[in-house]
């Protein structure tokens, strides 16, 4: 099977209070470390509230045959950051490699331009190279390297790389270019010529 197949047949949309069950079960999946990237607040949150605001953090699952293989936090900045979210991503170990991270990763992009975002980010550990590419390759830039920003299990710092995309810039540029011969593709977040 090859990722676009996988990728195909995968389900993404924003979640509901029903859904809190099906989300608990795949955090339990996750390890520990990477769990910890969702940040206090989603990992311990009241999902019935959290899911209920529909100004607030808004949760992408996505489903592979029903079940919960990946999710996506997008959670608004507040005060002088309201024109900015963060992504926060994890994937099933298992599902890992399969387009899953991709999948909920354009997912995200296109929810911050529904949302009317000027700008989202994403904090990446710097050894996750795999992970820095797919969001490079959506259009993201890094904008900041914070040293030993982070600590694993056993305490070991790590290096966070910020990463930021200029949504509004890429929903105006598709806008502006609706009457010419220019798409923009949510598999790259990037403007394409018509073929």
């Amino acid at each position: 099977m090859t990722d676009q197949t996988k990728t195909r047949r995968l389900r993404i949309g924003l979640k509901t209070t029903s859904d809190a069950a099906a989300l608990s079960g795949l955090l339990r999946r996750i390890p520990h470390g990477e769990y910890t990237f969702l940040k206090a607040g989603i990992v311990e949150a009241d999902w019935g509230a959290l899911l209920g605001d529909p100004g607030g953090t808004q949760l992408l699952i996505a489903r592979s045959a029903g079940e919960p293989v990946g999710v996506l936090a997008l959670v608004p900045g507040a005060g002088w950051s309201d024109h900015v979210a963060e992504l926060r991503l994890v994937v099933d170990p298992a599902e890992r490699g399969q387009g899953v991270g991709r999948a909920l990763a354009e997912a995200g992009v296109r929810l911050a331009v529904e949302r009317r975002l000027l700008k989202i980010t994403v904090e990446v550990l710097v050894e996750q190279t795999n992970v820095v590419d797919l969001f490079r390759e959506l259009g993201f830039v890094a904008e900041g390297l914070l040293t030993d920003q982070v600590r694993d299990d056993a305490g070991q710092p790590h290096d966070l790389l910020v990463l930021g995309h200029p949504v509004v810039e890429t929903a105006r540029a598709a806008r502006d270019h609706r009457s010419s011969r220019v798409i923009w593709t949510p598999t790259t977040c990037r403007l394409k010529e018509r073929t």
